[in-house]
């Protein structure tokens, strides 16, 4: 992620209007390079937290207690989904409704409405295409699935054969 992170900073138009010393002298610099993990797994070191930030440190440094990043634009956000428990009316952040979201999407039952146009277009696609897929698998004919989901006959065909 780092070195293709590198190759788009060098893409960029910022970079390509830099002078040729200029772009010369910034060849080894690398840009910020943020890592988001979301596990559905339960990861003890977290001690009940459900968000951490890990980033790279030396082993010999911290022997010696110099809690010093040796990386600092390189750092990696890791979230344990099993952790994450707050009720609906705890979610507070736009990283929480994301975080609740993603843990109760697939369990069947009704999602609160948190008010943000942004997650309610995604919950849309979401439950169009879990509808299209579920229509499709019971061989609904094109017809239905357009009328009921709105996608044009020619998607319905891409979805199908993409099956």
């Amino acid at each position: 992620m780092i070195i293709k992170s590198k190759q788009k900073m060098e893409e960029s138009k910022e970079f390509l209007a830099l002078s040729k010393d200029e772009k010369e002298y910034r060849r080894y610099e690398l840009p910020e390079t943020i890592s988001i993990w979301i596990c559905d797994f339960d990861m003890p070191e977290f001690c009940k937290d459900y968000i951490d930030e890990w980033s790279i440190y030396s082993r010999n440094s911290l022997r010696n207690g110099i809690r010093e990043n040796i990386f600092p634009k390189n750092k990696y956000i890791m979230v344990s989904l099993p952790n994450f428990n707050k009720t609906p009316q705890e979610v507070e952040s736009p990283t929480d409704v994301w975080l609740y979201l993603l843990k109760h999407a697939g369990t069947g039952e009704e999602l609160p409405n948190f008010g943000s146009s942004i997650v309610d277009e995604a919950l849309e696609r979401i439950r169009i295409d879990n509808l299209d897929d579920a229509m499709l698998a019971r061989n609904y004919s094109d017809d239905e699935i357009s009328l009921i989901s709105g996608l044009s006959k020619e998607e319905i065909a891409k979805r199908r054969s993409s099956r």
